[in-house]
């Protein structure tokens, strides 16, 4: 896929069974367009997979996505919310 957005917000939806939804906004994601590439980079099911670059460094993981677009959030949001730091050698 192709990047064509690193920091848009989203609404998504998700079921906590029985017929009840909650909506969670998250903010600061990748979005990663479909056609563009000719053909979807994730599939269902991928939710959590890691998205990487060209040169293979890991950018962030997929939340989700539609029939246009892969909605990752960035790995330095999810070390920021819980508190980590990315030692490099």
């Amino acid at each position: 896929g192709i990047v064509v957005d690193h920091s848009r917000s989203e609404t998504f939806e998700y079921s906590l069974g029985k017929r009840k939804f909650r909506l969670q906004q998250i903010d600061d994601l990748i979005i990663i367009n479909h056609t563009l590439a000719g053909s979807p980079p994730t599939n269902v099911g991928d939710s959590g997979a890691v998205v990487m670059d060209q040169d293979n460094n890991a950018l962030g993981i997929v939340v989700g996505s539609d029939f246009h677009h892969t909605y990752a959030i960035k790995l330095s949001t999810i070390f920021d919310l819980v508190g980590l730091e990315l030692i490099t050698s």
